[in-house]
């Protein structure tokens, strides 16, 4: 093997600062970053020194000329999660279809390795990627959809619809409620759909008109308050959205008009200061006003009608010393004029 004319810089940017790169000096490198594999002159690149880089980083594998990529190798680099959890979290709308599998040799695209990698706690519990959605039709088998959608609800959306069984749908929705909007209509059913509000309030949206109750909207409500946007207008109660504004004062964005009450109201900017933009201007009061100012500062002030914008609760949005914040009656005290500009 001649490395004479092996020659890296070890100093970027200095040309005079040059060393002989030499398979030892390749492999402390690979050991310091995995992805310096990359750079590694491909007469170098032992079954060893891959195998070494992608026990490290599983995106190493990339790097890794295909004549080396056995099944013991594969299996290494998926068994490793720090590089796909990086690139999961870094590269998010990259990802989506490119990573691990991609760069798979296709005779090692296997059921049993696909099934691995869906059940693997350290890689699909930590990681988003979709591995079903790139398992070819002719593979998806009734076993590994299960595994799938056990561990990510919504690669249910990958499943063929032959495949998709009363079964297989309620574990997707225990596992992730929301993936009940991928549930064929006639497999919809009173338990299914609680089942999946239960896990996600907002799987509400996709439940059909006859199975909303108010038992399952007060469930899907109570999961999430912001689901009562997809409460039929007939079952909103005042009770019902009371619940959702002290959760989530943004929920008053969906109370019906002929529901606002001013102690709704006042209920929502306590939780959400800025929910004062679905206050009617009617109701908004002094008090309401200092208590959504009080809670979110400047983002609630913008929505402070201009004859309620006193210097006092300027000073309070502007955190500036004036007066203790719980004297809701001096914050009425001067005018707007008043307001330094």
């Amino acid at each position: 093997m001649t490395t004479d004319k092996k020659l890296i810089s070890d100093t970027p940017g200095n040309p005079d600062r040059m060393v002989m790169i030499t398979p030892e000096l390749c492999l402390a490198a690979v050991q310091e970053d995995s992805l310096v594999l990359g750079l590694v002159p491909e007469e170098f690149k032992t079954p060893e020194l891959c195998l070494g880089a992608v026990k490290r980083n599983g995106l190493a594998l990339w790097l890794v000329p295909e004549e080396l990529k056995t099944m013991e190798l594969c299996l290494a680099a998926l068994q490793e999660n720090d590089g796909i959890m990086m690139a999961t979290r870094d590269w998010r709308n990259w990802i989506e279809d490119t990573i691990f599998f991609e760069c798979l040799p296709r005779k090692f695209k296997t059921p049993e390795l696909r099934l691995y990698a869906m059940q693997n706690d350290d890689i699909m519990a930590l990681t988003e990627y979709p591995v079903l959605k790139h398992v070819p039709e002719e593979l998806k088998t009734a076993k590994l959809c299960l595994a799938a959608v056990k561990r990510k609800g919504w690669t249910l959306k990958y499943v063929p619809e032959k495949l998709k069984t009363s079964g297989l749908c309620l574990t997707a929705v225990q596992s992730w409620g929301r993936a009940l909007e991928y549930v064929p209509e006639e497999l919809k059913t009173t338990e299914l759909c609680l089942a999946a509000v239960q896990s996600n309030g907002n799987a509400l949206k996709y439940v059909p008109e006859e199975f909303k109750t108010p038992e399952l909207c007060l469930g899907a409500v109570k999961r999430n308050s912001l689901a009562l946007e997809h409460v039929p207008e007939e079952l909103k109660t005042t009770e019902l959205c009371l619940a959702a504004v002290q959760s989530n004062g943004n929920a008053l964005k969906y109370v019906p008009e002929g529901l606002k009450t001013p102690e709704l109201c006042l209920a929502a900017v306590q939780e959400a200061g800025w929910a004062l933009e679905y206050v009617p201007e009617e109701l908004k009061t002094i008090e309401i006003c200092f208590a959504a100012v009080k809670r979110n500062r400047q983002e609630a002030f913008q929505y402070v009608p201009e004859s309620l914008q006193t210097l006092e609760l300027y000073l309070i949005a502007m955190m500036l010393p004036s007066f203790p914040v719980d004297d809701v009656s001096r914050a009425g005290m001067k005018s707007r004029k008043d307001i330094p500009k």
